[in-house]
């Protein structure tokens, strides 16, 4: 389970896709997580290659997140 979200347990988000493909349904709190993981990696920069935001955010998630990171 994510660690740090004030999120009900049991609480969904359904993702959106850029290309219009259908979204999946993740836990609230996981989203949250991985949000505030990516959004630390942005913070106070101009562009970002996301090669870049990924190595930053599983390393900032490692030990702390159950599942996927890079996913």
């Amino acid at each position: 389970m994510a660690r740090g979200s004030s999120a009900e347990p049991g609480e969904r988000k359904l993702t959106t896709h850029p290309q219009g493909k259908k979204g999946v349904s993740i836990s609230r709190q996981k989203y949250d997580v991985m949000s505030a993981a990516i959004l630390r990696s942005l913070r106070g920069r101009g562009g970002v290659p996301v090669q870049v935001v990924r190595q930053e955010v599983e390393g900032d998630l490692q030990g702390k997140f159950e599942g996927s990171i890079s996913w």
